[in-house]
């Protein structure tokens, strides 16, 4: 049973305007989480793509924009996944996918759970 949902603002909502190159963030709690989904956009409708690693892979996968965000699970069949305790996981945002329409204002939040059997 897991306790409580967690929420986590990647960085790039403190970016101001379009990107000019990719940037990536890591989350690393102290504790085993539980992994559920990331929910990705940006302001204009840009061909950036979300990847990850570490303890949840995600392939490069289109993000939304602000009218309709995209919903991005890992890539696994066994959703959704644990993460160990001081486990890396790398969020990595490619500002404009294969040299499309660049990302303006991205917001991403990573969801998971916290608690008793979030391990």
């Amino acid at each position: 049973m897991n306790e409580r949902l967690i929420a986590i603002m990647l960085p790039w909502g403190a970016v101001d305007g379009t990107l000019t190159g990719n940037v990536s963030a890591v989350v690393e709690l102290p504790f085993p989480w539980t992994f559920k989904c990331v929910k990705a956009c940006a302001s204009n409708d840009s061909s950036a793509t979300l990847a990850a690693s570490g303890g949840v892979t995600i392939t490069a996968t289109a993000i939304g924009d602000s009218g309709n965000p995209g919903e991005i699970e890992a890539d696994t069949t066994s959703a959704p996944v644990e993460v160990d305790a001081d486990e890396a996981v790398t969020f990595a945002l490619d500002y404009d996918g294969a040299g499309g329409t660049a990302a303006v204002n991205p917001s991403v939040l990573v969801f998971g759970w916290v608690g008793e059997g979030a391990q």
